[in-house]
This record gives structure tokens, sequence and C-alpha cells, in this order.
């Protein structure tokens, strides 16, 4: 089995697979592994080898895992560590022992309403591929509807009616209204799975009123035209961190982009010739095209040539320490910027100043250039303009052009008798 050749392309969706499944991997997890392993196969071809063999298990762990001088490992490595563990250990025995603190948040339900809930979520991870977020999020909506179930005496699936579901809805908290939203639509979808797989005769989740809310972009994330260019000064643009960072900023400010999609943004998305990028929105999946500024695209090639670690990374911006892998996540870049306005001494106090301030103060800025909503939308990369609509609150301008003009009152008015004001 040692000297056994292993395609990793075949291999690698099982290892995903078992990872998620079997260990309640988070997603974010599992793509620290992806990264991990596609690094594996980038060395592994520079080193001539076209297959993968446990033989090779030692070699990868040498290079892939270096130790400071106290003979301890970095994070960094230390997640390689387990990443070479679990493909290994997968190779060899079709299983991983690898452990996460993910697996701490299980719920044991019991009975046979239990049972069934146990089975819907296992049906939604499987066949819909519901995220470990989202998984939880059904767990901690059911053990409600679960706990109500046994204090109502209602044991089996048979005895669940339209008032008892009424009953329920009636008790939760209305106080948080995104819980109720959360609440209902897992019960909707609860009931429509237990009427699919023929355990009620009636499709109870047409029935359960909908309940939406509409959360609204905050008023206070936005910063003047004057305060974005002070924030994009200050950036020290002398370190390859310097570097990365301005061209990062850039791009949200400047066209508007979310963090995740900044942190995801590839070499492929970048169109020199033509002075676009193009690339779909890591938040909604739809594509968006955008001019590639003068400004910004001097700041990426300028954090390409000299600030950007050598590297086979397909992605544009990545860590400063070795072993230089991508940003990961939006968050990361969002921690980025917050520390970036405290530095440039723009006053915040009351405000939010990630990420996301430089989206929407761009939306804000267009909008007083009194810019059409349909290419806000589009710049955005907003679904409908229902969304671009949300900025228009903001927008005290283009308000006082709506104000109407209102004639005096004739002084008679207050004088004529019988009237209210007639005070003799």
């Amino acid at each position: 089995m040692e000297s056994q050749f292993i395609y990793l392309e075949s291999i690698i969706p099982k290892v995903e697979e078992y990872l998620y499944v079997n260990l309640n991997f988070t997603p974010i997890h599992i793509d620290f592994c992806k990264r991990d392993w596609k690094r594996i196969r980038i060395y592994l071809a520079s080193r001539g080898y076209t297959d993968f063999s446990l033989d090779y298990e030692s070699e990868i762990c040498q290079y892939f895992l270096p130790q400071n001088a106290k003979g301890r490992m970095s994070r960094v490595a230390e997640r390689m560590k387990n990443s070479i563990t679990a493909l290994c250990e997968f190779i060899r025995t079709s299983k991983i022992s690898l452990r996460t603190r993910s697996t701490k948040n299980n719920i044991i339900f019991t009975g046979e309403i239990g049972i069934v809930i146990e089975q819907f979520l296992h049906n939604q991870k499987i066949q819909k591929r519901l995220s470990y977020i989202r998984t939880c999020c059904y767990q901690r909506q059911l053990i409600k509807f679960y706990n109500f179930c046994k204090t109502n005496d209602t044991i089996s699936v048979s005895k669940i009616d339209l008032p008892f579901l009424l009953n329920y809805i009636n008790q939760i908290d209305p106080s948080g209204t995104t819980t109720v939203e959360t609440a209902i639509g897992v019960l909707r979808g609860f009931m429509k799975y237990l009427f699919l797989d023929g355990l009620t005769d009636i499709d109870f989740s047409i029935a359960i009123p909908r309940y939406k809310s509409v959360r609204q972009p905050d008023l206070s994330a936005s910063y003047s035209q004057d305060e974005i260019e002070l924030l994009i000064k200050s950036i020290d643009r002398t370190s390859p961190s310097g570097k990365r960072n301005y061209a990062m900023i850039l791009l949200m400010a400047r066209l508007g982009l979310r963090a995740s999609d900044v942190s995801n943004l590839k070499f492929e998305n970048i169109d020199w010739e033509s002075d676009t990028i193009t690339l779909s929105q890591v938040k909604t999946g739809r594509e968006v095209i955008l001019p590639l500024l003068p400004d910004v695209g001097n700041a990426i090639i300028d954090y390409l040539k000299y600030g950007r670690a050598k590297s086979y990374e397909s992605l544009v911006f990545l860590s400063c320490v070795p072993p230089y892998n991508g940003l990961v996540t939006g968050s990361a870049i969002s921690s980025r910027v917050r520390d970036i306005f405290k530095k440039a001494g723009i006053k915040t106090e009351g405000k939010r100043y990630g990420s996301h301030s430089l989206r929407h103060s761009l939306g804000f800025r267009l909008l007083q250039e009194s810019t059409a909503i349909p290419v806000i939308s589009e710049i955005l990369g907003h679904q409908n303009t229902q969304s671009t609509k949300y900025y228009l609150r903001i927008d005290i301008q283009s308000m006082k052009s709506c104000m109407l003009y209102v004639p005096p009152v004739p002084k008679d008015f207050y004088e004529q008798k019988e009237s209210f004001f007639y005070g003799g």
C-alpha cells in the first residue's frame, strides 16, 4: 500500500466529503485543506511527480513543516500538518480520525420526532449541500420545535396538525425579527420534507404564514470623498504589505468590490488588454464587469512587481509571511481596513469602518453625482435596483431637490371670526 500511486484529483473530493459529512468540518476549514492540498500538488509537479504516493509523505512534511528556533510550528504549519495527515490517513484506511472544535456543537434528538429531525438534517446536508453554519442554524431552530413537542406531549409525527404549528409560531419571541423569520423558514422546510417523505398526508408548509424582514444598510457606514482619499493616502506603500493593502483598498473604494471578492480575485479575472475586471461575486454569484481604472491597475502592478512573493498561487493577493498563501477570507481584509482607518485618524465614533464602508461610501458618492440607479446597481453588482434604492435614504442633496414651495398663510386667515385663532 505504501508504494501505491494515487491521482490526487480523484481522491481529494472524497476526502472533502468525509471531512464535511463525517467530521462536521466547516466550509472554511475545508477551504484551508483544499489550498494546502493544492500547494502539495504544485510541489510534486515541481519535483517531476505526476501522481501521489504515501512514500512521499515524509518528504512533503520536511518541506512544508518548518520549525522555529524553539522547535514549535507556526499556526500555518500546524494547519498544513493536519491537511497532510487527513489526506494520507484517508488513502491508507478510507477514514480520518482527525477532530476539530466544530464537532462539539452536535445536538442529539431522540424519540420518533427526534429521529425524523435527524433524518431531515442529514437529507438537507447531503442532498442540498447545507453548509455547516446553516446546519447549526437548523439544529438550533429544530431543538426549539422538538422541546415544544415534548412539552405538549406530542411524541408522534401523526399528531402534528396546523393548529399545533400555529401555536408553536405564536410562542416564538418576536423581539428578534431574524429569529422569527429563520424559525418559520426552517419549520416550513421540515413540514415539506415530512409530506414529500410520506410521513404526513397534508403539506402543512403551504399553510404556514410567511414572515420576512428586510435589513437595510446602516446609514452611519458612509464616509465623504475627502475622508476616503485621506484613508488611501495614509497607507505606507514602502513595504510589501503596504503595496498589497493599497491595491486592495483601491479595488473596494474605486470599484465597490466586496472584501470577499478581493480575497478571491485571480489573475484570470483581470484583462489587461481591455482594461476590465470580470468576476463572479462570492455573495450573489452574479458576474460583473468593471473597468480597470488607471490608479487601480498601477497599484496592482506595483504590488505584483515589488510586493508579492513568488508563488504559483492563482490568487492575486497573498499573505506577506511564509508560506505566502492566500488571505483566505474577506474578514481578514476587513480587519486590515479597520486598522488603516484608525491609523489615518478618521473619526469613526458611532460608525462602522470596515471594508463594506468603502463600498457604501462609493454608492453614496455616485448618488451625489446624480448617477442613475440602474448604473449604480451594475457597478455594485446588486441583483435588483431595490437594494440600491436603500442608499437613497442618505442622499440628502437629492432629497432637497424634491422640496415643495409652501406659500405663506395670509394674515387675515388668523383674524377671521369664528376661527380657532380668533382671540380678541
